[in-house]
């Protein structure tokens, strides 16, 4: 089944949120440096999604709607999975 651009970057975006959770989690990350970490994990999304939609980034509707695409959904997903991984890794 084939996928449009921007359900191509929510997965990105997704998948992407996942990934960082578990490892701000499971290493144990409190503070700035997860905050930094998930930033950091944000922008290497974004360029990530570009990658993914190269082609048809005009489509979309530019740089800056690949980028806003799925934003919210990243932080949301990244910070409840890391808070509750946390709480229950925590000893």
């Amino acid at each position: 089944l084939p996928l449009n651009p921007k359900d191509k970057i929510y997965w990105v975006k997704i998948s992407f949120a996942i990934i960082t959770a578990l490892i701000c989690g499971f290493l144990g990350m409190t503070g700035v440096y997860g905050f930094l970490f998930g930033l950091t994990m944000l922008i290497t999304a974004y360029y990530f999604s570009i990658f993914v939609v190269r082609r048809e980034i005009e489509e979309v509707g530019g740089l800056g709607t690949v980028f806003f695409t799925g934003l919210f959904t990243y932080i949301f997903l990244w910070l409840v999975l890391w808070s509750l991984i946390y709480t229950v890794t925590i000893k």
